[in-house]
């Protein structure tokens, strides 16, 4: 049995999956997909789409940059080649900081197959520093906000079961 899962978020984290464990950081490596490489990002702007369509399958990332995280927006988009040379001269400097002002879509995509498919999972965020909204599978399943109750990037924040 097979259950895909289609992940979005507003901000760069580390995600893990850890099956039918409740405590991620005792997980042994068979119980953890480490979703780090492999996500694509675009400026919210960009993308008229709300979340509910664009954290699902058959959602088209054309014109999206690759990215992995943690990582930043401005990293990523260095990474891909986007900027240049960013602390040559005054280069930094004279890059807009328009696209910056609005918010940004990470999103990648997984398969949890085989024994992990029969089991509860938990999504465990690490390093969510400030606000984000996460979407799996067309629903949004949280919205981190400012204030006590959002992670530090030195903290875990972990989903109810999936």
């Amino acid at each position: 049995m097979r259950k895909p899962g289609y992940l979005l978020l507003a901000l760069a984290t580390i995600c893990f999956i850890t099956a039918a464990n409740p405590d991620a950081h005792g997980a042994t490596g068979e119980n953890i997909l480490t979703l780090a490489d492999g996500w694509q990002i675009q400026s919210a702007a960009e993308t008229k789409s709300g979340g509910a369509e664009v954290s699902t399958s058959n959602f088209t990332t054309t014109g999206w940059h690759p990215a992995s995280v943690p990582s930043t927006v401005m990293a990523a988009l260095v990474q891909d080649g986007t900027y240049k040379d960013i602390y040559l001269g005054t280069n930094l400097a004279n890059i807009s900081s328009a696209p910056f002002t609005n918010a940004w879509w990470y999103r990648t995509e997984f398969d949890v197959s085989g024994p992990r498919a029969t089991q509860n999972a938990d999504l465990a965020f690490e390093g969510i520093n400030y606000r984000a909204n996460i979407w799996l599978n067309g629903e949004q399943i949280r919205e981190c906000r400012p204030g006590p109750s959002v992670p530090t990037a030195s903290s875990t924040w972990k989903s109810p079961a999936i």
